[in-house]
């Protein structure tokens, strides 16, 4: 065996592991708000990014991809289609239960613009 030690990280595993820890601490700084109040009065109240502490955040229909669709999931609870997914007959859903649903269509419920975009079919 030689003499010259090897180290059990790379550098760019050492930066990368560095990256998430201060996306963490950044991230538990910035998802909370505190207000102080004067000790007669009430007690700090806890509140969440969207400001009052009984505020909810808007409901989503649609993410882009599944991962934001999967984040935004048990936030709601409820069911976000995943619109990279989309065709014009199949409509793709993240669960809240963590599966997904897919939905095929017999015929064709949207149509794609030239700019790209979608729209439901006229009846």
């Amino acid at each position: 065996m030689s003499g010259r030690s090897r180290a059990l990280f790379s550098s760019a595993q050492l930066q990368w592991a560095a990256r998430i820890v201060a996306a963490g601490v950044v991230g538990a700084l910035g998802a909370t708000a505190v207000t102080m109040t004067p000790a007669s009065a009430q007690p700090p109240v806890r509140t969440g990014v969207m400001g009052a502490a009984d505020s909810k955040p808007p409901q989503v229909t649609e993410r882009p991809d599944e991962t934001s669709a999967r984040i935004a999931v048990p936030i709601q609870g409820s069911r976000v289609e995943i619109t990279d997914d989309r065709t014009a007959d199949i409509t793709t859903w993240a669960n809240p239960n963590g599966t997904r649903t897919t939905d095929f269509s017999a015929a064709p419920v949207r149509v794609r613009d030239s700019d790209g975009s979608w729209h439901p079919v006229d009846s």
